[in-house]
Protein backbone atom coordinates (compact mmCIF):
# COMPACT_ATOMS: atom_id res chain seq x y z
CA UNK A 1 0.00 0.00 0.00
CA UNK A 2 3.07 2.37 0.79
CA UNK A 3 4.63 1.69 -2.21
CA UNK A 4 0.99 2.55 -4.30
CA UNK A 5 1.14 5.50 -2.10
CA UNK A 6 4.83 6.52 -3.01
CA UNK A 7 4.18 5.87 -6.40
CA UNK A 8 0.83 7.76 -6.84
CA UNK A 9 2.99 10.64 -5.06
CA UNK A 10 5.64 10.48 -7.57
CA UNK A 11 4.13 11.41 -10.77
CA UNK A 12 2.49 14.02 -9.65
CA UNK A 13 3.24 16.49 -12.47
CA UNK A 14 4.80 14.13 -14.93
CA UNK A 15 4.12 14.13 -18.22
CA UNK A 16 4.02 11.13 -20.73
CA UNK A 17 6.77 12.85 -23.23
CA UNK A 18 9.47 13.60 -20.26
CA UNK A 19 12.98 11.93 -20.22
CA UNK A 20 14.31 9.61 -17.63
CA UNK A 21 16.14 12.12 -16.01
CA UNK A 22 13.66 14.86 -15.88
CA UNK A 23 11.05 12.61 -14.97
CA UNK A 24 13.51 11.01 -11.89
CA UNK A 25 14.11 14.92 -11.00
CA UNK A 26 10.29 15.59 -10.73
CA UNK A 27 9.45 12.54 -8.52
CA UNK A 28 12.74 13.45 -6.67
CA UNK A 29 11.19 16.95 -6.00
CA UNK A 30 7.58 16.13 -5.14
CA UNK A 31 8.49 13.27 -2.89
CA UNK A 32 11.15 15.83 -0.86
CA UNK A 33 8.84 18.61 -0.93
CA UNK A 34 6.40 16.49 0.61
CA UNK A 35 8.59 15.04 3.17
CA UNK A 36 9.74 18.87 4.58
CA UNK A 37 6.05 19.97 4.44
CA UNK A 38 5.16 16.97 6.94
CA UNK A 39 8.79 18.12 8.89
CA UNK A 40 7.75 21.60 8.90
CA UNK A 41 4.14 20.60 10.04
CA UNK A 42 5.42 18.09 12.67
CA UNK A 43 8.06 21.18 13.94
CA UNK A 44 5.72 24.06 13.58
CA UNK A 45 3.20 21.91 16.19
CA UNK A 46 5.95 21.11 18.41
CA UNK A 47 6.67 24.88 19.12
CA UNK A 48 2.99 25.96 19.27
CA UNK A 49 2.06 22.76 21.78
CA UNK A 50 5.18 24.32 23.71
CA UNK A 51 3.57 27.54 23.56
CA UNK A 52 5.66 29.89 20.95
CA UNK A 53 3.02 30.51 18.56
CA UNK A 54 5.29 33.10 16.96
CA UNK A 55 7.81 31.06 16.23
CA UNK A 56 5.52 27.69 15.12
CA UNK A 57 4.00 29.29 12.89
CA UNK A 58 6.74 30.13 10.66
CA UNK A 59 7.06 25.92 9.91
CA UNK A 60 3.64 25.33 9.73
CA UNK A 61 3.38 28.34 6.93
CA UNK A 62 6.08 26.44 5.08
CA UNK A 63 4.57 23.31 5.50
CA UNK A 64 1.39 24.88 3.73
CA UNK A 65 2.82 27.11 0.78
CA UNK A 66 5.26 24.01 0.25
CA UNK A 67 2.09 21.68 0.04
CA UNK A 68 0.05 24.81 -2.26
CA UNK A 69 3.16 24.86 -4.91
CA UNK A 70 2.55 20.31 -4.87
CA UNK A 71 -0.44 20.98 -6.02
CA UNK A 72 -0.46 23.90 -8.03
CA UNK A 73 2.45 21.53 -9.70
CA UNK A 74 0.04 18.54 -9.73
CA UNK A 75 -2.18 21.33 -11.91
CA UNK A 76 0.20 23.19 -13.97
CA UNK A 77 3.30 20.92 -14.42
CA UNK A 78 4.99 24.08 -14.24
CA UNK A 79 8.78 22.36 -13.26
CA UNK A 80 10.90 25.15 -13.40
CA UNK A 81 8.76 27.55 -11.13
CA UNK A 82 7.62 24.64 -8.49
CA UNK A 83 11.28 23.95 -8.60
CA UNK A 84 11.92 27.76 -7.98
CA UNK A 85 9.70 28.11 -5.37
CA UNK A 86 11.24 24.98 -3.30
CA UNK A 87 14.44 26.54 -3.33
CA UNK A 88 13.21 29.96 -2.18
CA UNK A 89 10.98 28.22 0.53
CA UNK A 90 14.43 26.07 1.70
CA UNK A 91 16.19 29.34 1.66
CA UNK A 92 14.03 31.63 3.73
CA UNK A 93 13.21 29.47 6.30
CA UNK A 94 16.04 28.98 8.23
CA UNK A 95 16.73 32.90 7.46
CA UNK A 96 13.01 33.40 9.35
CA UNK A 97 13.32 30.88 12.26
CA UNK A 98 16.51 33.27 13.00
CA UNK A 99 14.27 36.38 13.89
CA UNK A 100 11.38 34.56 15.87
CA UNK A 101 12.18 35.15 19.30
CA UNK A 102 11.68 32.02 21.40
CA UNK A 103 11.03 31.71 25.29
CA UNK A 104 11.28 34.12 27.66
CA UNK A 105 14.38 35.90 26.29
CA UNK A 106 13.57 37.72 23.45
CA UNK A 107 16.91 37.16 22.26
CA UNK A 108 17.03 33.60 21.88
CA UNK A 109 16.76 31.94 18.57
CA UNK A 110 16.24 29.27 16.52
CA UNK A 111 17.04 27.17 13.72
CA UNK A 112 20.45 27.76 12.29
CA UNK A 113 21.03 26.95 8.47
CA UNK A 114 20.53 23.30 7.81
CA UNK A 115 19.97 23.77 3.81
CA UNK A 116 21.07 20.38 3.03
CA UNK A 117 17.90 20.24 1.29
CA UNK A 118 19.12 22.57 -1.74
CA UNK A 119 21.50 19.42 -2.99
CA UNK A 120 18.58 17.33 -3.80
CA UNK A 121 17.37 19.99 -6.90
Amino acid sequence: MLKKLVGRVARIGSDPGDEDDIRLGKSLLVICALLFALAGAAWGLMYILFGERLAGMIPLSYAVISLLSIFLFGLTRHYYLFRFSQLILILLLPRCSLHAPVGDDDTDSTGGTPQQGIFVF
